[in-house]
């Protein structure tokens, strides 16, 4: 045999190295600076993904970022969110798409103006008595959707 194909036979049949180690033997994975932390490293996604849902669902986390991503789009005040519901909010609200300029006082008063016009609506006795029930439910829900909004933007 030639020197290279005897180094070839060699390779082909020597032991793999243990992770970590040179050809040498020496350890080199103590010498790495890697983090400590106090949680596992590991995402385990798949044990951990349905468990973190059924809490978005329970605790409503969606339904609360769906309904603040109107309010946002259309005045540009960001609503006080943290953990996950600002993460899911981030990701379903594109920010090119705000029409506001952040200013909180423009769309209080915009709800303001709207939940006046409601209530006046509602108070006014033939609006009540002549307009479907259905006209008049649905104001009913706009009444109690903007006094949310305001509530929500208020604090």
């Amino acid at each position: 045999m030639t020197t290279d194909a005897a180094q070839q036979q060699k390779q082909k049949t020597a032991k793999p190295q243990a992770a970590g180690k040179d050809a040498g033997g020496a350890n080199y994975k103590a010498t790495l600076n890697l983090p400590q932390t106090a949680f596992p490293m590991e995402a385990k996604l798949v044990q951990n993904e349905p468990a973190r849902l059924a809490k978005w669902k329970q605790s409503r986390l969606y339904d609360r970022v769906q309904q603040a991503r109107p309010v946002y789009v259309r005045s540009g005040v960001r609503p006080q969110f943290s953990g996950d519901e600002q993460r899911i909010f981030d990701v379903v609200t594109r920010r090119d798409r705000v029409q506001g300029d952040g200013s909180a006082a423009g769309e209080i008063e915009r709800l303001e103006k709207e939940i006046a016009r409601a209530e006046g609506m509602l108070a006014n006795e033939r609006f009540t008595s002549k307009a479907p029930a259905g006209v008049v439910e649905a104001e009913r829900e706009k009444l109690e959707r903007y006094r949310r909004e305001l509530d929500a933007i208020s604090n």
